[in-house]
């Protein structure tokens, strides 16, 4: 007797995508992106103690005044004319438009939906994949506080939504007649290198899937799979910078700057807790043997795993692409503890409830957060009190504005957010995006406080500094050092000015 052939697709306790209980959870969805919202809200860092964040929303004001992208940086005095690769211009103006109609607070909580929306986005990727809906919950949740770390208004937000977009179409492409799932890629990846500079991410998804569709001799997948892959090629050109979009991608991950930066540095326990969290989840649930995982699932998740622990920044990924992953092993290990237990009356409520029910009523509670959130203080969602500098740079602007400063590197973007360009400073954390990789070396050099590094100082203009007081300089001047070359004129909560002495 002939063997029947092999399932495409594993099967599922619940059952596939098109059985009631699937349609019965999708109440899960809307309700998950309130829940996450709220408690991003509540939990998530201020917008502008991201470091990178003000120069974002900077930008953002740029586009939206003068309607077009500057060739060259107009702000740092230390650009040296350099090319200015602004590779996430159309998150920065979406951040400029929406600072221009609702203020900071309209762009903390659109950074928060978004961040909330990916979360929505895995719980509905999980139901169709008709995981049991414990592991569902389970890894949901989970995955929205270990993505803590990552909810900030960064242009890598949109990275993450549009890595996630690939994957999920990557995979409904499998049972998809004619693969139509396929023709949303080249749209999104014409998207992609304008948004943000993690586009390569797209086609090592689509890798992913082409190296599992020859393993499992799918040939006509396959060949859709490369085709489409070569438009995504042609569609990455569709940007302000042709083909240098993936030299100016590059350079970002080779910066000098980069060994300097926490998050571009290698993952170390602890350093995150919802990312240490999330692997020891992922190290005790994890079954490559599973037989209902996908081989492009467990290539994913193993793949973003190593990736993560040669740099931090790529824990949102690992997250993401993992948590179906995560969620059928959970599901496999617990499968046979599971009793059958009685449907809860909410839940028996709500499978009643149609979609668009649950999602207007959503949206409506999510309306009234917002306007209860406008009308209470809320300046603790902005910046907190002691992570500013606001006050030091207004001193600055306002005693030494014809004053050339060298600021810490985190504080850069701070400066061009509160003066737009009217206090002359070298560098911020841009980096070799706007700057000549000879400047970055050098402004790493002034941090370290390597020899030489006053005279070099010198030779480019720079008489005054602002300076956070942990940073090398402050340390060393409080200890007496550098007082015969600098005098300290302001102390500010974070930071400190100091003019060069004649």
């Amino acid at each position: 007797m002939a063997r029947a052939p092999k399932p495409l697709i594993p099967t599922v306790p619940n059952g596939p995508a098109s059985t009631p209980s699937y349609r019965e959870s999708l109440w899960m969805v809307p309700v998950m992106f309130l829940a996450t919202l709220i408690a991003y809200y509540r939990l998530a860092y201020p917008l502008l103690n991201d470091n990178d964040v003000p120069w974002h929303i900077a930008i953002g004001r740029l586009l939206v005044d003068t309607h077009h992208l500057p060739e060259h940086d107009i702000w740092a005095y230390g650009n040296d004319n350099h090319p200015w690769y602004i590779l996430s211009w159309v998150w920065n103006l979406m951040l400029g438009i929406a600072d221009r109609l609702f203020g900071e607070l309209g762009v903390f909580i659109f950074s928060l939906s978004v961040a909330a929306g990916l979360v929505a986005a895995t719980t509905a990727r999980m139901l169709k994949l008709g995981i049991a809906l414990p592991a569902v919950m389970l890894t949901a949740i989970m995955s929205a506080l270990c993505m803590l770390d990552y909810v900030t208004a960064r242009p890598q937000l949109a990275g993450y939504a549009l890595a996630f977009s690939f994957y999920a179409l990557m995979h409904k492409s499998r049972t998809d007649t004619g693969y139509r799932s396929l023709r949303w890629l080249p749209p999104l990846m014409a998207l992609w290198p304008n948004t943000h500079g993690s586009f390569m991410v797209g086609f090592v998804i689509m890798g992913t899937y082409a190296v599992e569709a020859w393993f499992t001799k799918r040939f006509d997948w396959l060949k859709h799979i490369v085709i489409i892959g070569c438009l995504c090629a042609i569609c990455l050109l569709i940007n302000p910078y042709g083909p240098k979009v993936a030299i100016a991608a590059m350079v970002s991950f080779t910066s000098p700057a980069t060994r300097y930066t926490s998050e571009w540095l290698p993952f170390n326990f602890g350093t995150s807790t919802g990312l240490s969290l999330w692997l020891i989840m992922f190290i005790f649930a994890s079954n490559l043997r599973g037989a209902r995982i996908f081989a492009a699932d467990k290539i994913l998740a193993m793949g973003t795993l190593i990736a993560t622990m040669f740099s931090i920044r790529n824990g949102a990924f690992f997250i993401l692409m993992s948590a179906p992953y995560l969620a059928t092993c959970l599901d496999e290990v617990t499968r046979d503890l599971r009793k059958p237990q009685p449907e809860s009356p909410l839940a028996k409520f709500m499978a009643k409830q149609s979609l668009k029910t649950v999602w207007a009523a959503s949206a409506a509670i999510l309306l009234i957060l917002c306007l209860t959130a406008k009308a209470l203080p809320h300046d603790d969602k902005i910046e907190s009190e002691d992570f500013s500098a606001n006050d030091a740079i207004q001193y600055a602007l306002a005693h030494y504005p014809e004053h050339h400063f060298f600021s810490d590197y985190n504080l850069g973007g701070q400066i061009v957010y509160r003066t737009a360009g009217k206090l002359s400073y070298f560098m911020d954390s841009r980096a070799s995006t706007a700057y000549d990789p000879e400047a970055v070396e050098e402004a790493m050099g002034f941090l370290k406080l390597t020899d030489g590094w006053q005279d070099r100082i010198k030779k480019r203009g720079l008489n005054g500094l602002i300076m956070a007081k942990g940073t090398n300089f402050g340390e060393a001047y409080e200890k007496g050092l550098y007082h015969d070359h600098w005098k300290l004129v302001f102390a500010g909560k974070r930071a400190n000015v100091y003019i060069a002495r004649p």
